[in-house]
């Protein structure tokens, strides 16, 4: 069965501090190297001023009529606007951000089975102004997930993991990492209000603050977190523009997890562009 999912229909047609993620107490700096002007395309896509992190990029998007599609299997086809998508995941940020213990450094686990859900939430987390990790898919031997899951707390330091109530049996019933179903968050919502809301802080992160962390597959060992910065993805994606002459209006089909780099980045966040 697969996830679909389309970007850009048109309606009317139809700064956190640096992370360890190896747990040894070394904090993540970019490495800089030397490449000659004349080896870097120039693009003029957007001033700099104009976009200058990934909340801000949604909330360009949330001013045009574009959306996205998504075909789930086992539900009807569904049609958000960026719009839409702004509103809803705002409102979902509210919820992360009265979290107890939540902090300007937690980073926040997204274990989903849809695209749906990883989209709102991975927003959800960005316009908090927290980090996402976006979780692969688990392994079916118990052994072999436990001792990920046990990794996985380590590696990203104690992280927030949000999931599904369907989904929560899939760690095992660990203490080893505090899981949150998104339907708790819900109906503590509806129950208490938003009023004591923290700021949200997506818009104000800089170029060489991360923005998501990638877990690689740990075909050669443990898992390792990557983080893709602010400023490396939207220049990433300026690229892809210039070398694919994609424009507004065209379309994106996807069914390929979240968890991997080319969904996330050059289909999701290229079409928001």
């Amino acid at each position: 069965l697969l996830n679909l999912i389309s970007f850009n229909f048109n309606p009317l047609q139809s700064k956190m501090a640096p992370h360890v993620i190896e747990g040894n107490g070394q904090a993540i700096e970019p490495t800089s190297k030397s490449i000659s002007a004349k080896d870097v395309p120039v693009t003029t896509l957007e001033s700099p001023s104009t976009v200058q992190n990934l909340a801000q990029l949604l909330a360009k998007a949330a001013a045009s009529t574009a959306g996205l599609t998504f075909n789930t299997p086992g539900a009807e086809v569904s049609c958000v606007s960026y719009a839409e998508l702004q509103s809803r995941a705002t409102e979902k940020a509210r919820l992360l951000s009265r979290i107890d213990g939540i902090s300007a450094s937690s980073i926040i686990l997204l274990h989903f089975e849809n695209h749906h859900d990883t989209i709102l939430w991975f927003w959800a987390a960005t316009l908090t102004g927290l980090l996402p990790a976006i979780s692969t898919p688990f392994v079916h031997d118990p052994a072999q997930r436990m001792k990920h899951l046990r990794h996985l707390k380590t590696l990203l330091q104690e992280p927030v993991v949000l999931t599904t109530e369907r989904l929560v049996p899939d760690f095992l019933d660990t203490d080893e990492l505090r899981v949150l179903p998104v339907e708790v968050l819900d109906k503590a919502a509806n129950s208490d209000g938003l009023a004591d809301c923290l700021p949200l802080c997506g818009a104000g992160k800089q170029a060489h603050d991360p923005a998501v962390l990638m877990l690689t597959s740990g075909s050669t060992g443990s898992a390792k977190a990557v983080p893709l910065r602010h400023g490396q993805l939207l220049t990433a994606l300026q690229g892809k523009i210039v070398h694919h002459g994609t424009e507004p209006g065209d379309v994106f089909l996807t069914w390929v997890g979240l968890d991997h780099v080319a969904s996330l980045c050059e289909i999701h966040l290229h079409a928001s562009t």
